[in-house]
């Protein structure tokens, strides 16, 4: 499949499982940025144009929710959309360097990692739902992973590879 159709170069990406569709994110100088979609059958679709790339991708099928990271100037932010690119809101704005997003469906919760300040947020599906929930001092937090109980996460600058914690 050419993930180029657009003049730009494909980012991190998600499956839908319950469709097959692969959402991801398009970087390019000159081409299409932001979110896009590769149907089953091959077709590509734009959903969202950004200014910034995105950074972090995750969707929430069983609620139709796209969400997304960006880092930008004067404010990095996480927002979602429907799977469908459209009601685009902002969930959290004054983020740092935001760039893993770990999703909980279950409860509807998401975790955000910020590199700049060492946090990891968690957020609900909602505006102004997001908490400080984890620090790691001096760890640049790059990307996030849940599974089961246990949130794993990266730090760009430590030699450790992953660190885990329970969400319990």
């Amino acid at each position: 499949m050419n993930l180029g159709v657009f003049n730009s170069r494909p980012g991190r990406l998600t499956l839908d499982m319950s469709t097959g569709n692969i959402y991801y994110i398009s970087s390019a100088s000159i081409g299409f940025t932001g979110i896009a979609v590769l149907s089953r059958d091959g077709q590509h679709r734009k959903l969202i144009s950004e200014l910034s790339t995105p950074k972090g991708l995750a969707i929430d099928p069983m609620k139709g929710y796209l969400f997304w990271t960006i880092q930008s100037i004067p404010s990095s932010v996480l927002k979602r959309a429907n799977m469908d690119g459209t009601n685009s809101v902002v969930l959290k704005r004054n983020l740092g360097w935001p760039n893993g997003i770990a999703i909980d469906t279950a409860a509807n919760k998401l975790y955000v990692t910020d590199g700049q300040t060492n946090v990891i947020y968690r957020c609900g599906y909602d505006v102004d739902t997001c908490v400080q929930y984890h620090e790691d001092p001096d760890a640049h937090l790059m990307d996030i992973k849940l599974l089961g109980d246990f949130l794993y996460y990266s730090a760009w600058n430590k030699l450790s590879v992953i660190f885990s914690f329970n969400i319990q």
